[in-house]
């Protein structure tokens, strides 16, 4: 077990728990503003080990998208692996992120 390791997190037995362990009578929510720019992109690779690698390169490159998505193909790619990113920010960072990291899946 990690050093940092304190057991059992309550949070995890409530949440999806219905009511077993007790009842939730407060919560902290925490509210984002809605981004300037958000964009989507679907990448399909030849392989999934390349589409991996390319994921390894943009972490390593210290980049963070909104979302990353990767995975065998669905029914709509025949071959491969598809990886789902989006972006979101401010529009000259959105865009910039975008142009690293579309060149990094080149």
């Amino acid at each position: 077990m990690p050093k940092f390791s304190t057991g059992i997190s309550l949070k995890h037995l409530f949440i999806g728990g219905e009511g077993c362990f007790g009842i939730i009578t407060e919560a902290t929510v925490r509210v984002f503003p809605i981004p300037e720019r958000r964009s989507l992109h679907a990448i399909r690779f030849a392989s999934f080990e390349r589409g991996f690698a390319t994921i390894q390169k943009i972490f390593a490159a210290g980049l963070r998208p909104a979302l990353v998505d990767y995975g065998d193909s669905s029914a709509k790619f025949a071959r491969g692996a598809v990886l789902y990113l989006a972006f979101e920010g401010a529009l000259r960072m959105v865009e910039a992120e975008k142009q690293t990291i579309l060149t990094l899946c080149d």
